[in-house]
């Protein structure tokens, strides 16, 4: 009877180890297996609370995506839509995005809805519903940025515009001096320099000790 209970004890013991050792290995402690987290709520109770912690240029961004799952899933919990659910909403937003000659393929959408999920789950770790290991809004890659379509107009093809504006149109010269001051800013800058000096000197005088003072009636240096 006490071999018996010896060799239960010792397979017990080898359990354990390899339980603790498993764990271990998993990122889990023993105080994750014990449920003492809240219930979560719903997509429709929680993302008002979101909203609410969020400036008004955020909450605008993100408040189509915010529509979106609150319409979709409005009375499920968010400790139930999984990794792969998230994806296929976020592919949905990006494929239907609108396109036009600036849009990079619905980049942009697919940044904002993943962004947005990860708003409401960020809030939902906070509050203790989902533990981080469970947030599947975590594992939601953020897309790389594509490159702009916007480019700087060729010096070669900004001179061809030059030539045309200088010989056609009804005031070639006025067109000419406008395009050659847009398109150089520094220009822009030198004659505006110009233009202030050249008025701060014909409305002003010296004075007898050597200090420039206004050119109105009755002005006088401080030091008379």
């Amino acid at each position: 009877m006490t071999i018996q209970s010896a060799a239960q004890t010792a397979v017990t013991a080898d359990t354990l180890a390899a339980a603790r050792l498993l764990l271990a290995q998993m990122g889990i402690t023993a105080a994750d297996l014990v449920d003492t987290a809240p219930a979560a709520p719903t997509f429709a109770e929680v993302i008002p609370r979101v909203r609410a912690r969020l400036s008004a240029g955020t909450a605008r961004t993100y408040g189509t995506h915010f529509d979106l799952l609150e319409s979709r899933w409005p009375d499920r919990s968010l400790t139930e839509p999984t990794r792969h659910e998230l994806d296929e909403l976020a592919y949905t937003v990006q494929t239907t995005a609108r396109s036009n000659r600036a849009s990079r393929g619905g980049t942009s959408a697919l940044e904002h809805v993943v962004s947005a999920a990860r708003c409401v789950y960020r809030y939902a770790e906070e509050a203790g519903w989902v533990r981080p290991q469970d947030n599947p809004a975590r594992r939601l890659p953020i897309p790389s940025r594509r490159a702009s379509h916007r480019y700087a107009i060729p010096s070669g093809q900004v001179a061809e515009i030059r030539q045309v504006a200088a010989t056609s149109g009804d005031d070639p010269e006025l067109d000419a001096l406008i395009l050659r001051f847009t398109s150089r800013p520094r220009a822009v800058a030198v004659a505006r320099w110009r233009y202030v000096r050249r008025i701060s000197i014909v409305t002003s005088a010296w004075c007898s000790c050597g200090k420039r003072v206004a050119r109105i009636a009755g002005s006088r240096c401080r030091r008379h």
